[in-house]
Formats: C-alpha cells, sequence, structure tokens
C-alpha cells in the first residue's frame, strides 16, 4: 500500500477530510492511511488501518458521526413506514366505506337480534348476554359483551319510553 504522509496539523485536518479524491482514496498518492489485509485462518481476515498519529480523534468522530446519521436514517425510514400505512389506512375511501359498510352490518345484526330476545320476554341484561352469544357462535370478530352492550346502548333501545311505568 501506499506510504501514509507525516502527521498534518491540527489546522490542516479539515481540508484533508473534505478532500475526498485524495485523502480517502487508496489509489491517490497522497493517501492517508495504510490498509493492511492478511488472511489468518478459515476464511477469517485481519484488516489493519494505520494513520498519522493525530488524526485518531477526528477519525473516531467521523465513524461515530456516520454511526448515529446511519441509526438516524434507519429511525426515519421505519417511522416513514408507519405514517404511511396510516395515511394510506385514514385516506382510502374505498377501505374507509367497507369499514362503515361492516360497522353499519354489525349494527343491524347485533340490534335484530337483540330486538327478538326482548320480544321474547327477555330482560335487558339478558337479551344483551344471548345477543354477544349468538354472535360468538358466528364467530364475528366484534363478538364481546362490552361492545354489543355499548353498540345496542347508542341506538337509544335501553332509554324508557315517555308514558309507559
Amino acid at each position: 500500500m501506499a506510504t501514509p504522509m507525516l502527521a498534518p496539523t491540527r489546522m490542516d485536518f479539515g481540508s484533508l477530510i473534505y478532500d475526498t479524491r485524495t485523502s480517502f482514496n487508496p489509489l491517490s498518492s497522497q493517501f492517508m492511511f495504510d490498509l493492511d489485509v492478511s488472511e489468518v485462518r478459515d476464511g477469517y481476515v485481519v484488516v489493519s488501518l494505520a494513520m498519522p498519529q493525530g488524526m485518531t480523534g477526528a477519525f473516531a468522530a467521523l465513524l461515530e458521526s456516520a454511526g448515529a446519521l446511519f441509526k438516524f436514517m434507519d429511525m426515519k425510514v421505519k417511522t416513514a413506514a408507519v405514517v404511511e400505512n396510516v395515511r394510506k389506512r385514514m385516506v382510502d375511501p374505498v377501505a374507509k366505506a367497507d369499514a362503515d359498510q361492516a360497522r353499519k352490518e354489525f349494527t343491524a345484526e347485533a340490534c335484530s337480534l337483540f330486538d327478538s330476545f326482548v320480544s321474547q320476554g327477555h330482560a335487558t341484561s339478558e337479551a344483551i348476554r344471548r345477543t354477544n352469544l349468538a354472535l360468538k357462535a358466528k364467530s364475528h370478530p366484534w363478538a364481546s359483551y362490552e361492545i354489543v352492550r355499548k353498540l345496542i346502548g347508542t341506538t337509544g333501545r335501553f332509554r324508557k319510553k315517555k308514558g309507559v311505568r
């Protein structure tokens, strides 16, 4: 490999680091590092890097900055993927229409079952329990006592009729 230059002064580091055509180019005569790769055993190699004596701190800072940059980029990529996924779900009119339709169908089915149990003479809490059991028998993903109770409550079926005592 090329012989490294004499150790640059502190003021020269800026110009050396930014001159990537020579300082970090192993084919340049002004290459600052001495690289050596030696095979040791079973496909393993030893990579050694020699640099001017006063440059280790700057080189370590450069590596640390590059590591932080790649961690930041990785975090941004993951965040962008999540945001894009959420944006697609929020903005997609077809998905929103499908979700609204599924919600309406579930509401209609749950209310129909509830009304039929109430008309059979069951108390409200028993009608909710039976409605939930009927939905669970159909393996409906939203079938839970709390959801069914809240949904039926939002339709106004728990309100007492005026004039009825």
